[in-house]
């Protein structure tokens, strides 16, 4: 790890401005962001290779916790050791005062010390803050890690022991305004579902409307065929009839002429014709 050189005490411009960083992030970052950029923002102000930030009860069950720049068995590694932890012990009995400890505390008993070493710690400063209401515990450690890491000095104690409450307000901001976005969006996000549905049942009803004058155009047009074919077939018999009236009509007329016919040669024709002379035979 790079040397850390020791911090000169932190002016008010230096505070200030991060302070006017850490309530920027709590307005405009995303909840699962907010940690690590604070911590990034932070570790520019007062250097430090890495942090662990989260919330615990005082039995020292977690319920949030942040490793920053850590591997990823670290909190598995202290669950293991949390008795133990003499970081731990120091600051649940001085909250809100940031308790700095160089290699030699962090060594003080065999347990830590294999647990600081595996992870190359070997300087820290941890603070906690009680929150009541929750009845939770809010805490940060700082870690600097390789054999040539400096000490924290009382300048970075005392600056890190004034922006903690600080930390933690902008982190309430900020759950707060997540919390505000999100419901806003869920509301949102309703009222879109209740578009949606009102619009899903405008196009069901006009959809069922549509089926049903199919339905009827289909009905209409399947009356309408056999309308069609009934006529065709009125039209045909009409036809047919036509044409047997027509038939009988003619055997009809051929049978009075063959009436007629029979009629005229059985009538004897008692006019001699006009220009014959009668014979003396006929004058008798």
């Amino acid at each position: 790890m790079t040397a850390h050189a020791t911090a000169p005490p932190v002016d008010a411009q230096v505070l200030g401005g991060l302070l006017l960083d850490l309530y920027r992030f709590a307005r405009e970052l995303p909840l699962a962001d907010f940690q690590r950029r604070v911590l990034e923002r932070l570790s520019e102000a007062l250097p430090f290779d890495s942090a662990w930030w989260g919330m615990s009860e005082l039995d020292r069950e977690l319920h949030s916790s942040f490793p920053f720049r850590l591997p990823a068995d670290y909190v598995d590694a202290w669950r293991a050791i949390r008795g133990h932890d003499l970081m731990a012990d120091a600051v649940i009995g001085t909250p809100s005062v940031t308790a700095n400890f160089d290699t030699a505390r962090l060594h003080a008993t065999p347990t830590f010390a294999a647990f600081m070493d595996a992870y190359g710690i070997r300087q820290s400063m941890c603070t906690l803050l009680m929150n009541p209401t929750l009845n939770l515990t809010t805490f940060l450690s700082l870690y600097r890690q390789g054999p040539d890491a400096q000490p924290f000095s009382e300048a970075e104690r005392q600056f890190k022991q004034l922006v903690m409450p600080h930390l933690w307000a902008a982190w309430t901001s900020n759950w707060i305004s997540q919390l505000a976005s999100a419901k806003a969006q869920l509301s949102a996000d309703l009222a879109q579902r209740d578009e949606v549905d009102r619009q899903r049942q405008a196009i069901q009803q006009a959809i069922g409307q549509a089926r049903a004058e199919l339905a009827q155009a289909r009905s209409d047009l399947d009356q309408a065929r056999a309308d069609r074919q009934t006529a065709q077939l009125v039209t045909e018999a009409a036809r047919s009839q036509r044409a047997e009236l027509e038939r009988q009509r003619v055997e009809l007329a051929d049978l009075v002429k063959r009436l007629e016919a029979q009629r005229d040669g059985l009538v004897p024709n008692v006019n001699p014709p006009p220009d014959r002379p009668a014979t003396p035979d006929s004058r008798r």
